[in-house]
Order: C-alpha cells, then sequence, then structure tokens
C-alpha cells in the first residue's frame, strides 16, 4: 500500500491593531488579546495562519474584527 501524503498544519492566532501585533498558539489567549486591543484602541484583527510543516506558504482566516483595518 503506498503511503499518502497528508498536509499538515501548525495554527497560529495573529492578533493586531494599530502599531502592535502578538501571536499564539492559544485561541483563548489571542480572543483575550483581540477583546483588549479592541476596547483599547477602537480596531482589532484577529487572524488563525495555518502553515504547512515543510514550506513558508501559508493559508489564513480572519475570525473577529472591530473598527476600521489597523495601521
Amino acid at each position: 500500500m503506498a503511503a499518502i501524503k497528508f498536509p499538515y498544519f501548525k495554527v497560529v492566532y495573529h492578533v493586531f491593531t494599530d502599531h502592535c501585533d502578538e501571536w499564539t498558539a492559544d485561541y483563548n489567549e489571542a480572543e483575550r488579546l483581540f477583546h483588549q486591543f479592541a476596547a483599547d484602541k477602537g480596531c482589532a484583527r484577529l487572524y488563525e495562519e495555518r502553515y504547512p510543516t515543510r514550506n513558508n506558504q501559508y493559508d489564513e482566516d480572519c475570525l473577529l474584527a472591530v473598527g476600521d483595518y489597523p495601521a
């Protein structure tokens, strides 16, 4: 039987606001930071970034957004 290749991913949450970026593997921490940034700055984004284990290409999805796109 031939081996089957699966796309294994490392998931990282990217939370950002004006002039501030944070990355964490913990969704609960990312959500806490998102709400803190949104309250403090009025704008914030929370993205899920999925990195393959063997190259630098990745996919991302915006999970939460508040306000204008951060500068």
